[in-house]
C-alpha cells in the first residue's frame, strides 16, 4: 500500500517538512492515460504542482510524462510508485534529470 510520509512528502496542511520540487518521469503509460489519471495514483502521496504528458508531433502520446512533484525526498516516492499499476500497465518511475545546459547535444554554436 502506498503511504504519504514526511519523508518524502510535504503534507499541504503543515509546514513541518519544507520541500523543494523535484521532477520524475513516468514511463510505461497506456496510450489513454490522463493526467486526471496520474493525479489520482499520486495525489494521495504526495502534492502535485503539474504534470505533463509527452505527445509526438502529431499529438500521439508517448508513454510518457513529466510530473513536477512538492518534496526534496523523492527516492521513498520513487520506490512507492515503481511497479504500480496503471489501466493495466506497470509503470516505470525514474528522477527526471536535468539537461544542464544546451539542447544542441554539444554541437558547435550556429554562426
Amino acid at each position: 500500500m502506498l503511504t504519504r510520509t514526511p519523508a518524502n512528502c510535504r503534507p499541504r496542511d503543515s509546514e513541518d517538512c519544507i520541500a523543494d520540487t523535484t521532477t520524475i518521469v513516468a514511463g510505461n503509460l497506456a496510450r489513454d492515460v490522463t493526467e486526471q489519471d496520474l493525479r489520482e495514483l499520486i495525489t494521495p502521496l504526495c502534492e502535485i504542482v503539474s504534470v505533463k504528458l509527452m505527445t509526438d508531433r502529431r499529438g500521439r502520446p508517448k508513454g510518457l510524462a513529466t510530473i513536477k512533484l512538492r518534496t526534496d525526498q523523492p527516492g521513498p516516492l520513487i520506490e512507492q510508485l515503481g511497479g504500480a499499476e496503471l489501466r493495466g500497465r506497470v509503470l516505470d518511475i525514474w528522477l527526471d534529470q536535468p539537461s544542464g545546459g544546451s539542447s544542441r547535444g554539444g554541437k558547435r554554436p550556429r554562426r
